[in-house]
């Protein structure tokens, strides 16, 4: 009986877990891609490129101060980055529709590029649809 108890805490626990984690970042609704930039370093660093990307319609409401110009940037490790992007271009290449993860302030991860509301949206997932 004790182990039933301590599985159903633990259940209970993690979709507690799952639960805010999933309030704090939200999914768009499906967009096509416009436009995609990706840009260098133009010192020669091997640091992630940028990747900017323009959407048709505005994918989610965003507090960044930069969100009114319709881009938005792929935000994340380097590695998240390159597979984001290589992602975005598929989808643009093959015409499909995206949706986009944005996190919110409330997820512990800065919301736009710049930090705090300045600068472009950062895109934290995509899903080709």
């Amino acid at each position: 009986m004790r182990k039933f108890v301590g599985s159903a805490v633990v259940a209970i626990a993690c979709l507690s877990i799952v639960g805010v984690a999933h309030a704090a970042m939200t999914w768009s609704s499906s967009v096509s891609i416009t436009k995609i930039d990706v840009e260098g370093d133009p010192t020669g660093s091997t640091a992630a490129s940028d990747t900017y990307v323009k959407f048709n319609a505005t994918p989610l409401s965003s507090g960044c101060s930069a969100a009114s110009t319709g881009t938005w940037v792929v935000g994340g490790s380097a590695d998240n980055i390159k597979a984001m992007t290589q992602l975005l271009m598929s989808a643009r290449l093959a015409g499909l529709n995206v949706k986009i993860l944005f996190n919110d302030s409330h997820s512990g991860f800065e919301s736009c590029n710049g930090g705090g509301t300045t600068g472009y949206p950062k895109i934290r997932g995509v899903e080709i649809q």
